[in-house]
């Protein structure tokens, strides 16, 4: 008994610590509320508010990632904030339950009253089948892993012609609750240069931000680094697949300036093809930047920067790297076997 409550402490002391941030963060003023972890096999949490106590499951934190937990967390604490400031809202998912959601920047994953949860991402290729980028993609990432040098270069081409297309489409963002959020997690402390350069390269070309986050393991009750993708669903699909697969590619390079120029030669590749063709076009997709900018710097009212650490870089290395990158092509999309740990949030 005294293995298991010695775990259980930890975890209570984070969840605590979780509670404390969130309030802190979206300038909320809460009651200290009690929590506790509870059995049960029908509710991943509840609030009662005459014990003032918020109650998470067991199997939640022991099937689930900790952004899940997080999640089914800010539900009860918006059925607290409308107990504290509606005692007579009678109403257990009615307008005053949604407006604290608003205010907790919940996602809608989280905000109903029956929430199902999914212990991974689902896979690129079996993902929202009856939607024709998705479908199309599919297509041109199988041409993609064609001997023929020229066709893999053309079908890798057409999936960032087909994303340009695909968000000209969406330029305006629409509601906030289109925006999905993907964790990659990284099970590792600190981020490398390569994994920086990477997250950067994300950025610059795949329509997503990309933000540090520190994600804490139930299982090992430690804190990670972990990357939070927030853009359009299919926008933080293809990023997470890009991530995974340069991440594979630059594994083969001995040198870490043979790494970085990899990734620069792959870049110099993307921005040789040049999709915006009408200023009007450059003009739609820089406001759906901003957009976008807009919500994740709502979502985190304090962002963790990423910090480069000075390397010495050897230029023979670098520039058999950059020749390298730019032979690259994006060959062969994620499965089963082969994806990183990554869970969907969004």
């Amino acid at each position: 008994m005294q293995k298991q409550a010695e775990p259980e402490k930890i975890i209570l002391l984070e969840l605590h610590r979780e509670f404390l941030e969130i309030a802190r963060a979206r300038k909320l003023k809460f009651q200290l509320a009690n929590i506790q972890l509870f059995d049960s096999q029908s509710k991943w949490g509840e609030y009662d508010h005459l014990a003032k106590t918020i109650s998470i499951s067991r199997n939640l934190i022991q099937k689930f990632s900790w952004a899940h937990v997080v999640g089914v967390l800010k539900h009860e604490m918006a059925h607290q904030w409308v107990y504290e400031n509606y005692p007579s809202d009678t109403q257990a998912h009615g307008k005053e339950f949604h407006l604290a959601c608003e205010k907790l920047k919940l996602q809608a994953v989280y905000s109903s009253s029956k929430v199902e949860l999914t212990a991974e991402n689902p896979n690129f290729h079996v993902v929202d089948e009856t939607n024709p980028l998705i479908e199309k993609v599919k297509k041109l990432m199988s041409l993609a892993t064609s001997a023929n040098e020229h066709e893999a270069s053309l079908a890798a081409t057409r999936v960032r012609e087909l994303y340009m297309k695909y968000n000209l489409e969406h330029a305006d963002l629409g509601e906030k609750s289109e925006v999905s959020h993907l964790i990659i997690s990284t099970g590792k402390k600190r981020l490398s240069l390569i994994e920086k350069k990477i997250i950067a390269m994300l950025v610059e070309f795949y329509f997503v931000q990309v933000i540090v986050v520190q994600e804490f393991s139930s299982k090992t009750l430690t804190h990670y680094q972990a990357l939070e993708v927030i853009g359009l669903k299919e926008n933080a699909l293809m990023a997470e697949y890009v991530y995974q697969f340069l991440l594979r590619a630059t594994k083969g390079y001995p040198s870490t300036s043979m790494k970085l120029g990899l990734l620069d030669g792959f870049a110099q590749k993307l921005k040789g093809h040049s999709l915006v063709k009408e200023p009007n076009q450059k003009a739609l997709i820089v406001r759906a930047e901003a957009k976008l900018e807009d919500y994740v710097h709502d979502y985190f009212p304090r962002l963790r920067s990423l910090r480069s650490s000075s390397r010495q870089i050897s230029s023979s290395d670098y520039n058999h790297g950059v020749s390298q990158g730019q032979k690259l092509n994006l060959n062969k999309p994620i499965s089963e076997n082969n994806r990183g740990p990554t869970k969907r949030i969004g």
